[in-house]
């Protein structure tokens, strides 16, 4: 697969496109689609996305999801979506997490990530002077609607902020805190209770605190925390804390419960003037965490099918009737079917030949093996319009992986059969040599045997006359190709071009015989 640099997405409260950087230094949308919250309502949408070649990375930035969402105040839909039985899971090609215990979880066929939004924040200080012991921020409230407060009270643990605020106010006279986004109403001097504040304000009121208040249990990793972390502000966290306890250790913080909590602050504030600036640009630096993201996101797109570890997939659509349908088809089988990611799929334009699609055909590979040449490919695959899959993903991933580690001296491999008519078998006996036969429907082959086809090819089309009959010589460029270079086929195929045999019931019971019967050299 072409090396990728994928850039991480800002947090958005809904799924969204990851851009890809260009080789011109522009931004452009990718195939991948980053899911950061239950989809109930969406699967139609991801059905279109998966049609589309796009693949789905999960990110943990919603409550507790993709475990159960328990929040009462959420909606119902919310509460009762079990992505893991979800057709759409299928998609999803790994997960950036926050969980202490991730297998809980997840299951153990999905790639995992210990990463999510909080770990790029960076925010700048502008110098505060440190005028209150305690910051605590209420969450999302909108005035006059109840229910985003109650959905809140949740989130942001707002009865344990209300029991740790009041005892501090009783037993330190000089306790001073400022609650942001106020629900409580506390009538207090030593209270400053505040409401929606614009970011870069909000910021400054964080950094004018000792210490920040995180009594949140089902928030997802807070971005508040690393805010804070950057502005030098302590952070108290809540022991049972579902995301972003990662954050807390004896530079950052601390850990408090319901019966410790006073001695927990007073700890904290012994320590004197804090240094997490420090501590967290050195320990998630951008570059750093960006390089992270593309190794595990190629990682996960070549575990999860096999075709993308190949340079790319090209398709030709040839000209002929149902050229939409044909097109449509192709598309489906790699995309959908074989999962193939659709950043490494490019058609082809088929060449046209009236009276002669043999010949078009033969024009239309010329042009794929160039455009491969082109983009300077170390190898590609080449499917026909009318190429069809008789195994799943997941079997095609086996046979291709042990064919990949066993013949590394290959040239070109073969993912249908029928159009071998000479072979030799491997000692493997999956796995066949194959010595002569027509042009295949689906292929792949190595950059340093593009020269040799495309010169073969091009000299076969030019010597076959527009209007002539029959096919022309490519068939022959094949064989001459089989006999000098290392050409492997699979003695049961991953798939045939239905346009010859006419349906896929009929391949699938012919294909082992189709090989047997192969007279050997």
């Amino acid at each position: 697969m072409q090396r990728f640099s994928f850039m991480f997405p800002p947090p958005r409260n809904e799924p969204q496109v990851v851009q890809r950087l260009q080789a011109d230094g522009s931004l452009a949308p990718s195939k991948l689609y980053l899911v950061n919250r239950p989809c109930p309502y969406r699967e139609d949408e991801i059905d279109r996305l998966v049609d589309e070649g796009h693949y789905l990375v999960g990110i943990c930035a919603f409550e507790n999801w993709p475990a159960r969402i328990h929040n009462p105040h959420d909606h119902p839909g919310l509460r009762e979506f079990d992505l893991f039985i979800k057709p759409s899971y299928q998609r999803f090609i790994g997960f950036m997490h926050h969980f202490r215990d991730p297998r809980d979880v997840f299951p153990d066929d999905i790639p995992l990530l210990d990463m999510d939004f909080s770990d790029y924040v960076q925010v700048r200080k502008r110098g505060q002077a440190k005028t209150f012991d305690m910051v605590y921020y209420a969450g999302h409230s909108i005035e006059g609607k109840e229910d985003t407060v109650r959905w809140s009270s949740v989130i942001k643990g707002h009865d344990l902020a209300l029991l740790v605020i009041r005892a501090l106010l009783e037993v330190d006279p000089g306790f001073r805190v400022a609650i942001v986004n106020d629900v409580f109403g506390i009538d207090h001097p030593r209270v400053k209770n505040l409401g929606f504040l614009p970011y870069r304000t909000f910021l400054d009121v964080v950094e004018s605190a000792h210490v920040l208040l995180v009594p949140s249990a089902v928030d997802a990793s807070p971005r508040v925390i690393t805010e804070a972390l950057c502005l030098d502000t302590h952070v108290m966290m809540n022991a049972d804390i579902s995301g972003g306890w990662k954050y807390v250790n004896e530079r950052t913080g601390a850990f408090f419960d319901r019966t410790n909590y006073l001695d927990v602050y007073a700890r904290l504030r012994a320590r004197g003037p804090a240094a997490t600036r420090a501590w967290f640009l050195s320990n998630y630096a951008n570059h750093t965490l960006e390089a992270r993201f593309n190794d595990w996101l190629h990682d996960c797109i070549l575990r999860y099918c096999a075709f993308n570890r190949f340079g790319g997939v090209l398709y030709v659509c040839l000209e002929g009737d149902r050229k939409e349908e044909r097109q449509a088809m192709i598309r489906r089988e790699l995309l959908r079917h074989m999962g193939i990611f659709g950043d490494c799929v490019e058609q082809v334009p088929a060449a046209s030949v009236p009276g002669n699609p043999h010949k078009a055909r033969g024009l239309s590979h010329l042009a794929a093996l160039r455009r491969a040449r082109e983009l300077g490919l170390p190898d590609v695959v080449i499917f026909e319009d009318d190429f069809q899959f008789i195994v799943p993903r997941q079997v095609a991933n086996g046979k291709i992986d042990a064919l990949l580690r066993d013949f590394p001296d290959r040239d070109a491999i073969l993912f249908g059969n029928h159009q071998i008519t000479r072979h030799e078998a491997t000692p493997d006996g999956a796995v066949l040599r194959v010595r002569a036969g027509a042009w295949p429907h689906g292929y792949a082959v190595r950059a340093e045997r593009y020269d040799e086809l495309i010169a073969g090819l091009a000299e076969a089309c030019a010597a076959t006359p527009d209007a002539a009959a029959g096919a022309p010589l490519v068939d022959d460029v094949w064989t001459r190709f089989a006999e000098s270079a290392n050409v492997h086929a699979f003695r049961v195929p991953l798939g045939e071009g239905m346009e010859r045999y006419g349906r896929l019931g009929a391949v699938a019971v012919s294909t082992e015989a189709s090989c047997v019967d192969s007279s050997s050299a």
